[in-house]
């Protein structure tokens, strides 16, 4: 089990499984509705995250701003692989704003994680934050764990908003005008 391959090489013949994804979290800014999906016990077993990422597929075409905390290099490009193992095409083109990347450019946190820096400005933070144990768990299909990881997902997306709310002035923007 490992986080990834950099700054350690691991040769991909060593890779008894690739990654998938096993459920996802989203919503329209300033609205109460979350979004998401979670893959069943056996979808987890088989690696098959089909289902879940059709309506994900479907949902950022519908978007003209994607935000998340690290999407520019992870969140979007692992989607972005999905999508293309499955032949789902790319999706319409969106503007990336990334608060990790946004904080970064402007802020000296002592760490930029999302928990840190919401919990720094008194915003909310984490609830039980998952540990390698339940991404295996989730990887094996554990029900209990996939389920708890999918609410974790959710408040993710409701701490990501709050951290936006707060910096957003200062994140570059399009002009909105022009939408």
């Amino acid at each position: 089990w490992t986080w990834g391959v950099h700054n350690q090489y691991i040769p991909p013949e060593n890779v008894e499984t690739d990654w998938s994804i096993s459920c996802w979290s989203a919503k329209w800014l300033t609205t109460p509705e979350l979004f998401g999906a979670v893959i069943t016990p056996a979808e987890a077993q088989a690696r098959d995250d089909e289902r879940i990422l059709k309506p994900l597929w479907k949902l950022i075409n519908q978007a003209d701003i994607v935000l998340g905390h690290n999407s520019k290099k992870f969140d979007v490009k692992r989607v972005n692989t999905r999508f293309l193992f499955y032949g789902m095409g790319d999706t319409m083109p969106f503007i990336n704003i990334d608060t990790l990347t946004a904080a970064r450019e402007k802020f000296a946190f002592t760490s930029f994680k999302l928990d840190y820096m919401n919990r720094y400005l008194g915003l909310n933070g984490k609830v039980n934050s998952p540990h390698m144990d339940d991404y295996i768990a989730c990887a094996n299909g554990d029900k209990g764990a996939l389920r708890a990881m999918h609410e974790y997902n959710k408040i993710d997306v409701l701490i990501l908003e709050e951290l936006y709310m707060r910096i957003r002035s200062y994140i570059k923007h399009p002009n909105f005008t022009a939408w």
